[in-house]
């Protein structure tokens, strides 16, 4: 992701404070990252990008479980699982494993796979 052309000349003429850069701040820098995947029609793309791909499942789950994020990777969106927040795991058979999804990435993937858009 590249840096837009006003802030790059702000970051370049030192116009900031180490603390105000998203480089130097780790929670700022994930605010950042996580501003492009709230619109919804972003993820959407990605997440159908990802199915035709086969890098998530297509067929119906039989069971999905759910349970608190422990820190490894949503396979929808690619963004970190938080234990503050709830992740569906449905199993993969092609793979012999299970993709975990956000619950918001969950609901968009089960719309998508059943072509309710």
């Amino acid at each position: 992701m590249t840096t837009p052309p006003d802030l790059e000349s702000y970051y370049a003429r030192g116009d900031y404070s180490a603390r105000e850069s998203p480089r130097s701040d780790p929670q700022r820098k994930a605010a950042i990252v996580m501003r492009r995947w709230r619109s919804e029609r972003i993820r959407v793309t990605y997440l159908r990008w990802k199915l035709c791909t086969g890098r998530l499942p297509y067929a119906n789950a039989s069971r999905i479980y759910g349970a608190p994020g422990s820190g490894g990777w949503c396979d929808a969106c690619d963004q970190l699982l938080e234990p503050t927040q709830l992740v569906m795991s449905i199993p993969w058979p092609s793979e012999k494993t299970f993709a975990h999804l956000h619950a918001d990435c969950f609901m968009l993937w089960e719309r998508e796979r059943r072509g309710q858009h």
